[in-house]
């Protein structure tokens, strides 16, 4: 039984670190793009939102589709999603100065 509780706290440290790497990275990313790539104004800003937003549906279809763990997709969905109700307000507004698009839409 104690070796099943340490494996759960070593997965969900895990998915931790996944989801903290996916709500980083990706969106500094998609950010440098919309600041990088010419495009439209209005390009940049739905780059911005787009990079502030959290992991979709995809990851779980991907995981069914190729064999690969179904409920661990599914927690990073999940897990990124609530996080997300913190972080993508910041992203959105750090986002929209970064590219010079003014604090809202």
């Amino acid at each position: 039984h104690l070796d099943r509780i340490c494996e759960r706290q070593n997965d969900n440290a895990g998915l931790l670190a996944f989801c903290r790497e996916v709500l980083r990275r990706h969106p500094g990313c998609a950010l440098a793009l919309a600041r990088l790539l010419p495009g439209t104004p209005e390009l940049q800003r739905v780059l911005v939102l787009e990079a502030a937003m959290p992991a979709a549906v995809f990851p779980i279809v991907m995981a069914r589709q190729y064999g690969g763990d179904v409920a661990t997709a599914l927690q990073v969905v999940l897990s990124t999603s609530v996080v997300s109700l913190v972080t993508m307000p910041l992203w959105i507004r750090a986002g929209l100065a970064w590219i010079g698009g003014g604090a809202g839409f």
